[in-house]
């Protein structure tokens, strides 16, 4: 059963941001197993979202759960778990000293982004470019590529590719999240085209002919550039849509210690490493920070977010469409709200 008394001023609060921070949204927060809101501001409580960076707890979720099966140890070095052909020479130098656990926690040194499908060829070769043309982070450093590799490695250890593990985890939870949505309508809209992307590029001295048009908005397909134009839609960093109640879901894996259904998916002990501060405010996929009070979250570009915090065991799920207001705002202060409206609850 709801609990009106929580649902109430998060309803409240989401009416309140509208048009300013969004034009729809979508939350759903359950605590100890038990849905305490669901509500929506402008679309179904069903509609998909793109997660954006949130897509990265999904595949943290998934690189745990091989470690928990021995595929590989957080300790070992993505260069020797791939095909030997596959990383080149300033890749392999650049990565040597690199654990599973580093690329975890955004402490591998790699450069924070780039476009990658301003330059030709696959994965690996465009990455030695990068890594010969960057140099390192001086310390830990928040970057997709780090979770590029991640998916790079999990389709490497399992031999099946992003989405047939995503399938294994919905299975697991009960959950519809999915790469390349089959019913664009059943999706929120992000930007119009890739305007912020194409600013980045042109600041950065890069060119790219065949960004989308920016005369209506995104829908039903994923807003980063790299997982669209590079990744073709599937890839460890981006892509992922889902609804408000799956990404909730994937919370409460964590807070029930990474079992769910009488299956031990991620281990214990991995999990409440997880919630550590490995540097910088860095878990391991999770963002440790006042913004996510007594536990870790993580957000996502296109307005979307997921906190859990372990010692009431709330997950909260919030989803919006925050780049569809002109200039898109910053959700810091929306989110601070509503995680610290949920630790008033009784």
């Amino acid at each position: 059963m709801r609990d009106e008394r929580t649902e109430h001023p998060i309803r409240a609060l989401l009416t309140r941001c509208r048009d300013t921070c969004y034009r729809k949204a979508a939350c759903f927060v359950e605590c100890r197993g038990n849905v305490l809101c669901e509500t929506s501001e402008g679309c179904s409580a069903d509609a998909l979202f793109d997660l954006a960076s949130v897509t990265k707890m999904v595949t943290a979720t998934t690189v745990l759960h091989l470690e928990a099966e021995g595929a590989f140890s957080l300790d070992d070095r993505p260069v020797d778990l791939l095909d030997p052909d596959l990383p080149g020479p300033v890749a392999r130098r650049r990565l040597s000293a690199v654990t599973v656990r580093n690329l975890l926690a955004h402490s591998s040194g790699l450069v924070p982004w780039f476009p990658f499908y301003t330059r030709p060829g696959p994965f690996w070769a465009v990455l030695e470019t990068v890594l010969a043309e960057t140099a390192p982070e001086p310390g830990p450093a928040y970057s997709d590529l780090n979770f590029m590799i991640l998916g790079e490695l999990v389709r490497r250890a399992t031999g099946r590719g992003l989405e047939d593990n995503l399938q294994e985890l919905n299975a697991l939870l009960g959950t519809a999240m999915t790469y390349r949505p089959a019913d664009p309508s059943a999706c929120v809209e992000t930007e119009r085209g890739n305007r912020i992307e194409m600013r980045m590029c042109a600041e950065r001295g890069l060119s790219f002919g065949a960004f989308r048009p920016t005369d209506a908005a995104m829908r039903g397909e994923v807003n980063d550039g790299n997982a669209h134009y590079f990744f073709g839609g599937t890839a460890g960093h981006a892509g992922i849509f889902a609804r408000a109640r799956d990404v909730a879901r994937l919370g409460r894996l964590y807070l029930d210690g990474g079992r769910a259904e009488g299956v031990q998916w991620v281990r214990p002990e991995v999990v409440a490493e997880s919630f550590r501060d490995h540097g910088d405010g860095r878990g391991l996929g999770w963002r440790i920070s006042d913004v996510f009070p007594l536990g870790a979250g993580h957000s996502g570009f296109t307005g979307t977010s997921l906190w859990v915090c372990p010692e009431r065991r709330i997950s909260a799920a919030l989803l919006t469409s925050r780049l569809a207001v002109e200039p898109a705002p910053d959700l810091t202060d929306l989110r601070r709200e509503l995680h610290r409206t949920l630790l008033k609850r009784p």
